[in-house]
C-alpha cells in the first residue's frame, strides 16, 4: 500500500446504500444471539459498531469463528476449504434468515413441494422480511464469505476504513483496469434481506462467468474504494508504468510492466494493461506470449483468443488453420462477439469455406450495426466466388 492514507469520500447516494433493503427485527432471535456471543468471545470484537477492523488477520479470525460457531451453536458443518459455493447459502436458510422465512426452504432454495396456498404464505412472510440489527453477524458472515472467495473465486482482500458491515451495495463493479470489484459483505447483508433471490451460490457463478474482467477481483468496502483498490493492489513497478505511459514514455513503460510481472506472474488484469501498451507498439512477439499467459490464467477469456489470433498473424509464423482455431474459441465463449465472427470469416475465405464464411458475414450484418458495411464486403465478395466457381 501506498505511505499516503487513504480517505473514502462518499456523497450520499453511496450512503444510502448503507441501508439494507428490509426492516429490523426488534430482537434478535435466541438462536441467532447465541451464536452472535460466540462469535464475540472468539474475536472479542464488539456486537455493534460501523467501523470493524479491516486488517486480514482480524478479517481471518471472524470467518474461523462463523465457521466453528456454526458447527457449535447449530451443528452445521461449514468449511472455508470446501468449494461448494452452496454451504452458506444452505446454513443462512437454515439458521439465520427470518425464521418466518426458514420453513419455506429446503437447502439452498425453496422447498419444491410447496402448495399454491405455501406458496403465498412464503410470498406474504418474504414481503415483511426482518433483519437482525446485529453489525457483528454481518461482519463475521462477510469475512467468511469473503475468505471462501479468495479461496475459490481468485478474489483478494482490498479493504479500507470504516467498514460499516450493514450494507446494501451493487454485487460486482467494474473498473477501467480489466478488473471486477466485489463487496462480501453487503452480498452477506442481502442474501438475509432476500434468501430466495440473492442466494451467494448464484453470485459464485456470476464471478466465474465474468469473461472481460480479469482476477484478481479486489474485495471491497464501499462503492468509493474501486479504483484507489485496484491500483494499490499493483507492484511499484506497474504504478511506474502507469506513470511512463502517462507522460508518453510507451517503451519505458512496457519495460516496467514487464518487470512488474515478473513480480505477479499470477495477476492477469496487470498482464493485459501490457498488452494494450504492446499492442500500440506493436510488439506483435511479445505480444503473442502475454496473450498465451493470460489464456493460462483465465482460458474463457473471448477476447484473448481473438487478440492472439491478430497478433500471432502478425508475427509472420502463423497458419490459417490455427488463426480459425482462435478465433471459432473466441466466438464460442462469447457468440455475440461481431469482431470475431468478421474475422473468423475473412480467415475461412482464404481457407476456401465460403459456406462456412458466409454464415458468420451473414450473422455480422444482421446483428451487429457497426460492422455492417464490412460484413457486406466479404458476403458481396463470396458471392462473387461462388458465381465465378
Amino acid at each position: 500500500m501506498s505511505s499516503r492514507k487513504y480517505i473514502r469520500k462518499e456523497n450520499s447516494a453511496v450512503k444510502s446504500f448503507y441501508e439494507p433493503c428490509a426492516e429490523f427485527m426488534e430482537e434478535t432471535p435466541p438462536d441467532i444471539a447465541r451464536f452472535i456471543e460466540f462469535i464475540q468471545r472468539e474475536t472479542g470484537l464488539p456486537r455493534n459498531s460501523k467501523n470493524y477492523p479491516v486488517d486480514s488477520k482480524t478479517i481471518a479470525a471472524a470467518a474461523k469463528a462463523f465457521q466453528k460457531g456454526a458447527h457449535e451453536v447449530f451443528g452445521f458443518a461449514l468449511d472455508l476449504e470446501n468449494p461448494d459455493s452452496t454451504q452458506l447459502d444452505c446454513f443462512a436458510n437454515k439458521h439465520l434468515i427470518d425464521p418466518s422465512l426458514r420453513k419455506y426452504f429446503e437447502g439452498v432454495k425453496l422447498r419444491q413441494d410447496l402448495t399454491e396456498k405455501e406458496l403465498e404464505e412464503y410470498e406474504q412472510a418474504a414481503e415483511g422480511v426482518r433483519i437482525p440489527r446485529e453489525p457483528l453477524l454481518y461482519y463475521a458472515m462477510g469475512a467468511f464469505w469473503g475468505e471462501w472467495l479468495v479461496r475459490h473465486r481468485n478474489a483478494v482482500w482490498a479493504l479500507y476504513p470504516p467498514l460499516n458491515p450493514i450494507q446494501s451495495f451493487v454485487d460486482i463493479v467494474t473498473t477501467k483496469f480489466h478488473s471486477a470489484c466485489i463487496h462480501p459483505f453487503s452480498q452477506a447483508t442481502k442474501k438475509l434481506c432476500d434468501p430466495d433471490s440473492d442466494k451467494l451460490s448464484t453470485k459464485a457463478k456470476a464471478i466465474q462467468s465474468i469473461r472481460n474482467c480479469l482476477p484478481p477481483y479486489p474485495l471491497l468496502v464501499s462503492l468509493e474504494d474501486a479504483v484507489h483498490a485496484t491500483l494499490e493492489l499493483l507492484p511499484t513497478n506497474a504504478k511506474k508504468a502507469l506513470e511512463a505511459e502517462r507522460k508518453g514514455e510507451d517503451e519505458k513503460a512496457f519495460s516496467l510492466f514487464s518487470k512488474a510481472i515478473e513480480e505477479q506472474p499470477w495477476n492477469a488484469w496487470l498482464i493485459a494493461l501490457a498488452i494494450s501498451l504492446g499492442w500500440r507498439l506493436q510488439e506483435w512477439k511479445k505480444l503473442e506470449k502475454l496473450l498465451r499467459r493470460l489464456l493460462e490464467l483465465k482460458p474463457d477469456h473471448p477476447a484473448a483468443y481473438y487478440n492472439l489470433a491478430i497478433a500471432y498473424s502478425r508475427t509472420g509464423k502463423a497458419r490459417g488453420q490455427e488463426l480459425i482455431e482462435l478465433l471459432e474459441k473466441a466466438v464460442e465463449l462469447d457468440p455475440n462477439y461481431g469482431r470475431a465472427h468478421l474475422s473468423l470469416a475473412w480467415y475461412l475465405v482464404g481457407a476456401r469455406r465460403l459456406e462456412e464464411a458466409l454464415t458468420h458475414a451473414q450473422w455480422v450484418y444482421e446483428n451487429d450495426p457497426k460492422l455492417r458495411n464490412e460484413a457486406r464486403v466479404i458476403i458481396d465478395g463470396i458471392k462473387r466466388a461462388r458465381d465465378f466457381l
